[in-house]
């Protein structure tokens, strides 16, 4: 299964997501409607992802130029990328293990345990 998730580098708060059995355009294009739809960015808005190959898609760049945003990369091997992701993947691992933001449930896995 692939997630892709995604989030408002301001709040780190997820404003969309999206889960398939195959890395796709589809996916990523998928959690950026949802991104759209529920936070309705302003024009000129910059939506930043990495170098897959979903994000370099021909119907993920086109979906975030249609709603007036301005797609960004970063570089290749820019540990700042990871750096958002990996402090969020951190909040939603607890989320995950708890149902809410906090510390996790006795009979849970630890928020840094792998799910």
């Amino acid at each position: 299964m692939y997630c892709a998730v995604a989030l408002d580098a301001y709040s780190h708060r997820v404003v969309g997501w999206s889960i398939d059995s195959s890395p796709t355009a589809a996916l990523v294009t998928d959690a950026l409607g949802m991104a759209i739809d529920s936070r309705t960015p302003p024009k000129g808005a910059i939506i930043h992802s990495d170098q897959g190959t979903q994000f370099a898609s021909w119907a993920f760049t086109q979906r975030a130029k249609d709603s007036g945003l301005v797609p960004s990369m970063g570089s290749v091997g820019d540990c700042y990328d990871n750096a958002v992701r990996s402090h969020s993947g951190r909040e939603y691992r607890s989320y995950c293990s708890t149902g809410t933001a906090g510390a996790p449930a006795s009979n849970s896995p630890t928020p840094s345990s792998s799910i």
